[in-house]
């Protein structure tokens, strides 16, 4: 199973939701449905999808990350990780 684990949440709003709900409406598509606040809760043979709530990810990024493995992404010249799975 799939845990999502977002970090760095925003109070900003896009389209009248927050980087929860827009991150749980993509990936309800792709069968992740699991958003774990608690790593320590998490049993160790699932897996984490760690994404910060204040970046914008397009679906097609979404959908690479829930099926991939051992994989980081970071914003390009800095050591700012965006997402880790």
């Amino acid at each position: 199973m799939i845990h999502v684990h977002l970090v760095h949440e925003t109070p900003v709003r896009l389209w009248s939701l927050s980087s929860r709900e827009r991150l749980q409406r993509v990936l309800e598509r792709e069968g992740v449905t699991k958003f774990s606040d608690d790593l320590a809760g998490i049993p160790a043979q699932d897996t984490v999808l760690m994404l910060r709530g204040d970046r914008l990810y397009d679906n097609r990024i979404l959908k690479d990350l829930v099926t991939s493995h051992d994989i980081v992404l970071r914003l390009e010249d800095t050591t700012e990780i965006i997402s880790a799975r």
